[in-house]
């Protein structure tokens, strides 16, 4: 697989002069998550309004952990907080509403954005064409992925990790089920899981030092003022500044998660290479050199014979047509 600065470097090219139409583009992307955040701002807007508190001290009353001594400093008013509860109550549904939005723009993300890397034109309007099998997918990938996360919380990202390419996997076999591109998905990062890791912790760091910065500077602008209406505008402002840091972010974390689809993809189709060129020179599949997409841990694998793993590679394997070729050629 290609070095970290490879990949870095070829996001950057295929962003290349076009990151404000990307960002638009991300934006759609983000209606869901942008909703939940501007309900998010309201609610506490709402409650620091109304009550004067902090969403922390208001939900510490409802919780029951607030003191005697921080109510009377406060000056709770228990029937003006039930009011306040009431008010942002359809808030809260509605930001629950929101977020289940976002199953129908997992698929149309991951496919516009690589459609990018491979340098085709794609609309807003084609990508939300896959909204509906985005949802099957999603919705499977989730059942899946939360026994995993229950039973402790590594062996559920080692999990995501396996799954993050069904999406991809997804529209370049449209006519495989989500359990199929799920398979698939763990067989394309089979001993590529490390790399993804690194770029997710990497991107993690940059969101994280981006979004501290953004919300450092409202803090120090907030000490310069005072006033409910203030706090209300700096809150408006600093959720403006989020979202435009996050559609710029998420299309470069969007294009190298792609890069790192086609480079996988790629690496993949070797060592398919490699396992058909042993059966090639043996003759027959054994256990070890079969079927380059049985299960590893299968104990009931069966012969395949040349033709067999031939018409896999073509066939099942799915990358040997020449709409995928090599994606980084120049």
């Amino acid at each position: 697989m290609m070095s970290i600065g490879q990949t870095f470097a070829i996001s950057m090219r295929r962003i290349n002069k076009k990151w404000n139409k990307y960002a638009l583009a991300m934006l759609v992307f983000l209606i869901p998550s942008i909703i939940v955040t501007a309900l998010s701002v309201a609610s506490q807007a709402t409650i620091y309004i109304k009550t004067g508190c902090s969403l922390e001290e208001f939900v510490s009353y409802f919780a029951g952990t607030m003191t005697d001594e921080t109510m009377a400093e406060l000056q709770i008013d228990p029937n003006l907080m039930q009011r306040t509860l009431l008010i942002i109550m359809p808030m809260e549904i509605a930001a629950a509403a929101a977020t289940i939005l976002t199953i129908f723009f997992q698929l149309p993300m991951a496919v516009y954005f690589l459609n990018v890397v491979r340098e085709r034109d794609m609309t807003l309007g084609e990508a939300m064409k896959y909204a509906w099998k985005s949802v099957p997918l999603t919705l499977l990938m989730i059942l899946k992925l939360i026994p995993w996360f229950l039973l402790f919380f590594v062996p559920g990202v080692i999990k995501a990790i396996q799954y993050s390419q069904a999406y991809y996997i997804k529209y370049d076999h449209p006519e495989w089920s989500s359990l199929e591109c799920i398979k698939h998905s763990c067989k394309v990062t089979n001993g590529r899981k490390g790399r993804y890791f690194l770029y997710m912790l990497m991107l993690a760091v940059i969101n994280g030092v981006g979004g501290n910065i953004i919300s450092y500077v409202f803090e120090v602008i907030g000490l310069f003022g005072s006033g409910v209406w203030f706090i209300v505008v700096l809150n408006v402002l600093n959720l403006a500044a989020s979202v435009i840091f996050s559609a710029y972010f998420n299309v470069f974390e969007q294009t190298l998660y792609s890069v790192y689809y086609e480079d996988a993809r790629r690496s993949y189709l070797e060592d398919v290479e490699k396992d058909l060129r042993h059966t090639h020179e043996s003759g027959f599949a054994d256990g070890t050199h079969g079927d380059p997409f049985a299960d590893n841990d299968s104990s009931d694998s069966t012969v395949t014979y040349v033709g067999e793993a031939t018409e896999v590679k073509k066939n099942d394997g799915g990358y040997a047509d020449n709409d995928h070729g090599d994606p980084f050629g120049n």
